[in-house]
């Protein structure tokens, strides 16, 4: 089964960012300075907002297939995490024109981000 022509139609835009990296948040301050060097040498893009640091790993769903759409969308393999996008998570990233960006989900990338995570 493939993505919601919702999501489908936006993949020239966001090129399924969110299957593409993963992301986690930790409190602001909790990561050493060298800690950060360290990840940011291994391509880790770090965020830093208000009161957290949100860590955007870069690592492709094995079930993204070449068109970026996902092989289980709709089945029991497919986590709920990846079918509610619209999450409210604190560690959710989404890229300009991502549908399901809203004004109270900050965590916005730039394409400066997004170069930095997978290349031109």
């Amino acid at each position: 089964m493939k993505n919601d022509n919702k999501c489908k139609n936006m993949l020239r835009t966001c090129k399924a960012f969110c299957c593409r990296a993963v992301a986690f948040s930790v409190p602001k301050g909790k990561l050493s300075s060298d800690y950060r060097k360290y990840l940011e040498i291994h391509n880790v893009l770090i965020k830093s907002y208000e009161d957290t640091d949100i860590i955007i790993i870069p690592i492709r769903c094995k079930y993204l297939d070449e068109n970026l759409e996902c092989m289980v969308y709709g089945t029991s393999k497919q986590p709920m995490r990846c079918l509610d996008s619209s999450s409210t998570s604190r560690d959710m990233f989404y890229v300009p024109g991502c549908r399901f960006t809203t004004k109270d989900k900050p965590y916005v990338l730039t394409e400066t981000d997004l170069e930095k995570l997978f290349g031109k």
